[in-house]
């Protein structure tokens, strides 16, 4: 998706005929053919697409715990810029079958011996804006 530049050609890019395009619009691109366009108003792209784009650049460190969980949740490992261990990081594992009931969800340590423990995090931990992405 890229901004709609006033005054450019419209000839091959579809806008509804409701929609006049503005300043502010975007201009959608399908990823498997490069030839259907489509413009997506500006009132509309703000309602729904403005808190996605947000959510796709935040930092990838200095961040919260709270952050360093959204992105676990995500698939990305974290870890504290803080922390001395070569290759240290946390990640959140899925829940799982075990010994016939349901594991919940937990998080994992890798430690300095290059194995994995449980993990649960301390106050100092929770309250740390030191968090980062690693992968």
């Amino acid at each position: 998706m890229r901004p709609y530049v006033p005054g450019e050609d419209m000839t091959h890019i579809s806008v509804a005929e409701t929609d006049t395009p503005e300043l502010g619009g975007m201009v959608a691109v399908n990823a498997d053919n490069s030839a259907d366009k489509w413009y997506v108003a500006k009132e509309f792209f703000e309602k729904n697409y403005v808190e996605a784009f947000n959510d796709a650049y935040r930092k990838t460190s200095g961040m919260t715990f709270g952050l360093a969980v959204e992105s676990m949740k995500k698939g990305h490992k974290v870890k504290r810029a803080g922390w001395n261990g070569k290759g240290m990081y946390i990640q959140l594992n899925d829940a799982t079958d075990f010994e016939f009931s349901e594991l919940n969800q937990f998080f994992s340590i890798k430690n300095t011996r290059n194995s994995f423990d449980t993990w649960v995090p301390s106050i100092s931990d929770i309250l740390a804006i030191d968090w980062m992405i690693v992968d």
